[in-house]
């Protein structure tokens, strides 16, 4: 074929941004926006478990039973050694002696700071790569701009334990930009005034070569040198260490070859020779991650039915990017029972015809597929395609599309590149309208995450019947004492669900504290039963529930329901000898305050 190169003089037009003043406009609104997460409390959401009631870190102690423990173990199905060593380095400078009202003994301030700024570094990695990319300060701090505020990320930058996610994102992100400078080596400065487009990948700056089928197909020079090496194999160092922090991380390479495939525009050999020792890396750690992970807790999806589960999740995500409202943690889109209805099918069919439309572009405007490409993988692990453990709880959530919010920053950050010279004050105030509008969203979002109370109230106010969001919330009434607030919610959790053991479990805990031992009693029955059914020695998973709550009753001088638990137990361990001695001493005890109630009124007599 011909080739045919045309070249059309613009006028230069002014440099928005310099390198130094975007990346200081990025961090300020990113503070403004988010600044105030500083200043919050732990959520109910696992911030207790893996932080403020964590026992290795409450006193932080770096020895084989402390945090070093989680090098050789995973935690909570999850094997992520490097995010609980900050943990416990941050817990370390902020650990005081006594205990805050809600008995957490670190400052969950420091902890919020420290996601605070990975954000900010995610931030400048997003605009470093996309600069790099296509060569314009402006249009990439714009791109940047858009992953810094969506409102999508408030809740891995406000939930502290959202810390891991963070991480992985900001060393995958500073992995895939050394993964494009490695293989394309240093850009070409050119002359000031210049740009080449070439097949959609921008480089240098205003005038513009547009070139068909050129003999180079990749505008970014090969890399000659020992810098080039060094920051392919240090981009695999970031991505072991990613992937110690969380195991999503393994989705990296396959970004790296979108990156490198459709917008560096290298051959599918060169490709592949670059990109392969990076699939090699991740493998291992995968398998790990897949073994120690338990998957999910909810009913398994037929394999069949998982592609409704995964475009219904897409079209989720793609709704709530372009209209970020009543966003929430936890939206209860529990597999099993979200594909019993008729609109969640419906949705299901939304991202097939945008799929269709980037597959036919893929050669006139690669960076838009690459751009939906990488938005995708990068939540591949989590789309439904395979089961994993947060799908008892939800299919989609929030804090899934952090680093997959690279592609809609790839996306804006191409467009604006490509409008015309006399249009760019136009671009500018409608990306500051727009920044100024997300943030507001952003900030208004953050409040919800202030307080577990008001965190939870607005889960349950966008999902009444995600039975997680009120079982939470039980267990925070029942930590302040309001038992009856907490009877209510676990109720509530089991009219929804009759056979979800952790509220009846919390339900059994309530009445063993307000005395009411015959409940107690029933639904620890009830739950041997449900456990009974699940696997042949479900009910060995309370053999010793009687006895703890018999020793409970027992502290409190229950005397006649620690008899009851005690006797209970009994029928289930008979050759329990403490169970023996303690039903004996509560029988003592129930006999003496028995003949204390009926002698006294003589006394006064």
């Amino acid at each position: 074929m011909k080739q045919r190169t045309l070249a059309m003089t613009a006028p230069a037009r002014p440099s928005i941004l310099s390198a130094r003043w975007a990346s200081w406009l990025l961090v300020v609104v990113t503070l403004l926006a988010f600044g105030a997460v500083a200043t919050h409390d732990f959520s109910p959401v696992d911030d207790a478990e893996v932080i403020g009631g964590n026992p290795k870190l409450n006193p932080p102690n770096f020895t084989r039973q402390g945090v070093l423990w989680y090098w050789t173990h995973p935690f909570m199905g999850l094997y992520v050694p490097v995010t609980y060593t900050i943990w416990g380095l941050l817990a370390k400078a902020t650990w005081k002696p006594t205990a805050d009202a809600q008995g957490v003994f670190v400052n969950p301030h420091v902890f919020h700071a420290a996601s605070l700024l990975v954000h900010m570094a995610s931030v400048l990695l997003v605009y470093a790569l996309l600069r790099r990319l296509l060569g314009r300060a402006w249009s990439a701090a714009a791109g940047a701009l858009l992953f810094a505020v969506h409102p999508l990320q408030v809740e891995t930058v406000a939930w502290a334990a959202g810390l891991k996610d963070l991480l992985f994102a900001a060393l995958s992100l500073g992995a895939l930009y050394l993964y494009v400078r490695g293989v394309s080596g240093p850009l070409s400065p050119g002359t000031p005034g210049e740009r080449v487009r070439v097949r959609g990948s921008l480089i240098c700056d205003f005038k513009s070569e547009i070139t068909d089928d050129p003999p180079h197909p990749n505008p970014l020079p090969r890399s000659t040198g020992g810098e080039g090496k060094r920051a392919y194999f240090w981009g695999i160092f970031l991505l072991v260490v990613a992937m110690l922090c969380k195991p999503t991380a393994m989705v990296t390479p396959l970004l790296a070859a979108v990156m490198d495939y459709f917008i560096l525009r290298r051959s599918a050999r060169q490709m592949a020779r670059s990109v392969w020792p990076w699939f090699l890396v991740v493998i291992p750690l995968a398998i790990v991650a897949k073994l120690v992970q338990p998957g999910a807790e909810s009913a398994p999806v037929p394999i069949l039915q998982r592609p409704i589960l995964v475009g219904a999740s897409l079209a989720f995500y793609l709704g709530k990017l372009l209209w970020p409202v009543g966003l929430t943690f936890g939206y209860g889109w529990e597999p099993v029972a979200m594909l019993h209805k008729g609109w969640f099918r419906a949705i299901a069919a939304i991202p097939v015809p945008l799929a269709v439309l980037l597959f036919l572009l893929r050669k006139k405007q690669p960076w838009l597929t690459a751009a939906g490409a990488i938005c995708v993988a990068a939540m591949l692990p989590v789309l439904g395609f395979v089961p994993f453990m947060y799908q008892s709880l939800s299919t989609v959530a929030d804090h899934y599309m952090y680093l997959a919010m690279l592609g809609p920053a790839m996306a804006l950050a191409w467009g604006l590149s490509r409008l015309p010279s006399l249009h760019w004050k136009m671009a500018t105030a409608g990306c500051a309208i727009g920044a100024l509008l997300l943030s507001a969203l952003t900030v208004r979002q953050l409040r919800y995450w202030r307080t577990e109370e008001s965190l939870l109230q607005r889960m349950l106010s966008i999902a009444p019947d995600n039975r997680e969001a009120r079982l939470w919330m039980g267990k925070y009434r029942q930590g302040r004492h309001d038992y009856a607030g907490a009877e209510q919610q676990y109720l509530g959790v089991l009219a929804l669900d009759p056979t979800f053991l952790p509220a009846r479990e919390a339900l059994v805990n309530v009445y063993s504290f307000l005395g009411r031992a015959d409940e107690a009693i029933a639904q620890l029955h009830l739950l041997m039963d449900l456990r009974a059914g699940r696997s042949p020695a479900g009910k060995d998973a309370y053999k010793d529930a009687f006895f703890q709550a018999g020793q409970l009753a027992y502290s409190q001088a229950f005397w006649s329901d620690a008899v009851r638990y005690f006797t209970e137990d009994l029928k289930l361990n008979p050759d329990r000898a403490d169970g023996k001695r303690l039903l004996g001493m509560a029988r003592e005890k129930l006999r003496a305050a028995v003949t204390q109630a009926t002698t006294r009124p003589a006394l006064h007599r």
